[in-house]
């Protein structure tokens, strides 16, 4: 005995004129959505923490990125017109980036240096990898 599909009678998008609609395959396009969105989500919790050290050691960036440290260690230099010397001392692949370097700044909060620039912290680059090192570890 074959099971005879069940369709409805609905307005299109536009409410202009009448479509057959398919529960079932409007289920599985919605369970498909789903899976979609929660992939994406998932996605876009991986990151790359990174530390930047200043020449002087007594100085450190600390933030993140989903593409290249590097190449944010160079936007970022330009666009706060860091003076000195950095260089991009490591950087720590994670899951959860955003909320891993929220834990990271707000430890470090004490330490924050008063600049144009956001995430500069005036410590050592030893300090500010233990401090990272124990927020990455929790990831």
């Amino acid at each position: 005995m074959s099971r005879q599909k069940k369709y409805e009678l609905k307005p299109d998008y536009r409410g202009d004129s009448w479509v057959l609609f398919d529960p079932d395959k409007a289920a599985k396009r919605a369970k498909l959505a789903e899976a979609k969105a929660k992939l994406k989500v998932k996605v876009e919790l991986i990151g790359i923490i990174y530390l930047l050290v200043h020449g002087s050691d007594r100085m450190v960036k600390i933030g993140l990125t989903r593409v290249s440290a590097s190449g944010r260690k160079t936007d970022y230099v330009k666009k706060h017109k860091l003076s000195g010397s950095w260089r991009l001392a490591q950087e720590w692949s994670v899951t959860d980036v955003v909320e891993i370097e929220k834990r990271i700044h707000s430890e470090l909060l004490p330490m924050k240096f008063s600049s144009r620039a956001k995430e500069v912290f005036a410590c050592s680059e030893e300090e500010a990898r233990k401090v990272i090192c124990r927020h990455v570890g929790r990831s």
